[in-house]
């Protein structure tokens, strides 16, 4: 039997490996392209049965490889990008998995390896001081490569660290025979991987090193400059409107709030009261449209609360938003109403002027301390309807179930709206702050529905804080939307921004917008939070529903 010429054994060589190059190219669409100078075959071996079923690594001639490539570019035209990539002692790393995890693989397979005559520095080079073990007769090698020694010992000791080779230049004979006495093998070689081919993009390898947190943390970065440049140039954006909001915010809790009073018309009319105030040196303008009552102080010579028509109870020093909560009970005469929290009495002594004096207004608190304060406003301000309590209000339905027309419950909070008045809270308040405050307005709430009596016209209760937080707001109320039988209703005011119908993915009742926020840095006023709700029966929830459902049933079988 003839033997296969040398030409012909060439020629079925290269048909074979123009097949597998073919079949790589078809069944996967990534690949690393490797630099593989320097890599032993044994460290290729390993490197192989490393990667077996998860990545094909190819070697050959690049002339080969483009030939091959270019006999199927009408089958796969986006190689015609990857022509250019074979260039240099390179392979090819076909990826059936991760390329991401591959590199990884291959990266593990890197030995160190002396630095010889001639060749390139892949990196920087530096010895490091300290003794060296070689005899004193050695000095004048250390001094023709300019490094400075002494002996220590009987040894030759390197005084300070040197860089002795520049990464990327040829390494001398001088250089190659120091680091050998030295023992240093300062490079390691394995295969490189150099540029990533995804079906037709290419990117550096090192790309794939980047992490999400990387990603996370370049774009938040380019998202804060992006916000600093559009903030120094007064030019908002997107990124910046954040940014905007809290600094309006933190300007607003840190500079002084206007001061305003709220006239008590048990005693006299607003006109008469400015009249006063302004003969004694205070600068006064009536408060907004939405207040009858309110006065804005610009300016004083006399201490707002200290004049003679202050002690005679002709006005009370209370913040613009604290209006609100009483503004939105909106109580009539003769009712029956509640205070739940009332100290030190600004909201109690304005019920009580709405109701003009008539009716019943209990003002409880559950301080004991406060309680002088409590009363003391409520005398000298007139007001002659008043019972001040000393109970813990979550105990009134034991008492009085279903006895009051409306009920205000300015419920005790976090006081995050006021920090321009407390500051202190910035540094007092702690996460577990927020939930215990959050469950006791849980039960406070849902006493004060209790307290309630559905008549067609009454039974209503607002519910009110100086805090910001949605956990202590929508949440509480959507609390009570679940289990208690009431729904909430429309404010007499409009301004301030509609509550939340979402918020971190927690959705809330449609009719949550008919609440209203009062931002400091929006409305110029304390922070607060104000709801209204009905009360519609004096059923649980699901109780309540389930007689209305029962109800309609029944109507529905007699017009059957």
């Amino acid at each position: 039997m003839s033997a296969i010429p040398a030409s012909g054994a060439k020629r079925v060589k290269k048909q074979v490996y123009f097949a597998r190059l073919k079949e790589l190219v078809h069944s996967t669409t990534r690949l690393f392209i490797v630099h593989a100078d320097n890599v032993r075959s044994k460290q290729f071996a390993q490197i192989r049965y490393a990667l077996r079923g998860k990545a094909t690594i190819l070697m050959g001639k690049n002339t080969m490889i483009k030939t091959c490539i270019r006999s199927i570019l009408s089958e796969v035209p986006v190689y015609e990008k990857f022509l250019p990539l074979v260039a240099g002692n390179i392979g090819i790393v076909f990826c059936h998995e991760d390329p991401k995890e591959i590199k990884k693989i291959i990266a593990q397979y890197k030995v160190p390896a002396p630095a010889r005559q001639g060749a390139i520095a892949p990196c920087d080079v530096f010895v490091p001081p300290g003794g060296t073990g070689m005899d004193p007769g050695q000095t004048s090698f250390f001094q023709s490569l300019g490094i400075a020694t002494k002996i220590v010992k009987g040894q030759v000791e390197i005084s300070n660290e040197v860089h002795i080779i520049t990464k990327g230049s040829k390494v001398t004979a001088s250089q190659a025979t120091l680091l050998s006495k030295l023992n240093i093998q300062p490079f390691t070689y394995g295969l490189e991987c150099l540029t990533v081919f995804d079906d037709g993009e290419t990117y550096p390898a090192d790309a794939l090193d980047i992490s999400e947190e990387d990603i996370r943390s370049y774009l938040l970065n380019a998202i804060s400059q992006t916000a600093s440049l559009a903030l120094g140039s007064g030019l908002p954006s997107e990124t910046s409107v954040a940014y905007s909001v809290m600094n309006a915010f933190r300007k607003s809790v840190e500079s002084p709030g206007p001061i305003t009073v709220r006239v008590n018309r048990l005693k006299t009319s607003r006109k008469e009261l400015a009249v006063k105030v302004i003969r004694r040196g205070m600068d006064v303008y009536e408060l907004a449209d939405w207040s009858k009552t309110g006065l804005l102080v610009k300016a004083s010579n006399v201490p707002v609360g200290a004049t003679l028509e202050y002690l005679t109870g002709h006005y009370m020093l209370m913040s613009a938003s604290s209006f609100l909560p009483v503004l939105a009970l909106a109580p009539r005469e003769n009712e029956v109403v509640l205070d739940m929290a009332a100290a030190p009495g600004g909201k109690s002594a304005f019920l009580a002027e709405m109701m003009k004096n008539t009716g019943a207004l209990v003002a409880n608190d559950l301080k004991k301390d406060r309680l002088p304060a409590l009363a003391s406003n409520l005398h000298r301000l007139g007001v002659r309807n008043a019972l001040v309590t000393n109970l813990d209000a979550r105990t009134f339905p034991k008492y009085y179930k279903s006895c009051f027309d409306r009920v205000l419950l300015d419920a005790p909070c976090s006081g995050i709206g006021v920090l321009r008045k407390s500051p202190e809270a910035k540094q007092k308040r702690k996460p577990e702050d927020f939930q215990k405050l959050a469950a006791l307005q849980r039960e406070l709430i849902l006493a004060a529905i209790d307290l309630l009596h559905a008549a067609k016209d009454k039974g209503y209760l607002v519910y009110s804080t100086c805090s910001l937080s949605v956990e202590e707001n929508e949440m509480i109320v959507q609390h009570a939307l679940k289990h208690r039988a009431v729904k909430l209703v429309e404010l007499p005011f409009t301004f301030g921004t509609p509550g939340f119908k979402e918020y971190q993915g927690k959705k809330f009742h449609e009719s949550m917008a008919l609440c209203r926020r009062i931002y400091p840095h929006v409305n110029n006023m304390d922070g607060f939070f104000v709801a209204k709700l009905k009360k519609l029966s004096d059923q649980k929830a699901n109780e309540h529903e389930h007689m209305r459902l029962s109800r309609t049933n029944y109507q529905n079988r007699n017009l059957e």
